[in-house]
């Protein structure tokens, strides 16, 4: 199995994941043209996907979206039903094609491209946000992304996950002194947000396991952090609390352009 980040940051979200038998796109925050072009470097094509996942419906998570449904309007697009209310208020929501949409509701489990997918709710500032986890032959993965606080019901949905893809938004500081406006501020900081760099290494420390193979951290902030200093962080943390973090591979996904592929 892999996983991959498409993109990842307030420009433009999307992962996909390959069970071994089906490919799964988790956000279309990229234009189709983007889409198409990266996976022509993985050596693949849309036309190889087999369902769509989606976390909410802010815009650097679905502007791609109805140009995916253009070109794909018999594939799956899973959405809790808090996000797809919140789509009928967007711009883009009519030239969606409705019957596209398949509503899940959270923690409850579905199946989509090799996939054992269950969706787990989020604090973030929209109604129905979810987190990702999927699971295939004793391997899996976690997509975190877009929540101001973590909870201990989320960690225990997420236990013993191979591969973690992990919001890692700010670091407090930069935020703080950073040239944000002071609402934009509160509202990265707020329990709705974006996790910090020290609520992200919280949340990894709860999660991790022996059989933890790789962490990606995503959605960094351009102006609030930085690639290293997340990363760096994140060992800090780890090391401060008794765990060695040398055998587990630590990287931050780039805001544009494919990441390195994780094989799990």
């Amino acid at each position: 199995m892999k996983l991959v980040s498409l993109a990842s940051g307030s420009s433009g979200n999307a992962f996909l994941a390959d069970s071994g038998s089906g490919l799964l796109l988790l956000d279309a925050g990229i234009s189709y043209k983007t889409l198409r072009d990266e996976m022509a470097e993985l050596g693949c094509s849309p036309d190889e996907i087999e369902a769509v996942l989606l976390t909410h419906e802010h815009a650097d998570h679905v502007s791609g979206l109805p140009a995916w449904i253009r070109h794909h309007p018999d594939v799956p697009v899973f959405a809790s039903y808090g996000t797809y209310e919140g789509l009928s208020r967007e711009k883009i929501f009519p030239r969606l094609q409705k019957g596209a949409f398949e509503l899940v509701r959270p923690r409850e489990h579905i199946s989509a491209a090799g996939f054992d997918l269950l969706p787990v709710p989020t604090s973030h500032d929209t109604p129905g946000s979810l987190a990702w986890r999927g699971d295939r032959d004793g391997g899996s993965f976690a997509v975190i992304t877009d929540l101001g606080c973590w909870t201990e019901d989320l960690a225990q949905d997420m236990e013993g996950v191979s591969v973690l893809c992990l919001e890692a938004n700010h670091d407090i500081r930069m935020l703080e002194t950073g040239p944000y406006p002071y609402p934009l501020k509160l509202r990265i900081e707020s329990s709705s947000g974006h996790l910090s760099n020290d609520d992200a290494a919280a949340l990894l420390i709860r999660l991790w396991h022996d059989g933890l193979k790789e962490v990606l951290l995503a959605h960094l902030s351009r102006e609030n952090n930085y690639p290293d200093l997340a990363v760096q962080t994140m060992i800090s943390e780890l090391k401060t609390n008794g765990i060695d973090p040398a055998a587990v591979p630590i990287t931050a996904a780039p805001r544009t352009g494919l990441s390195h592929i994780i094989c799990f």
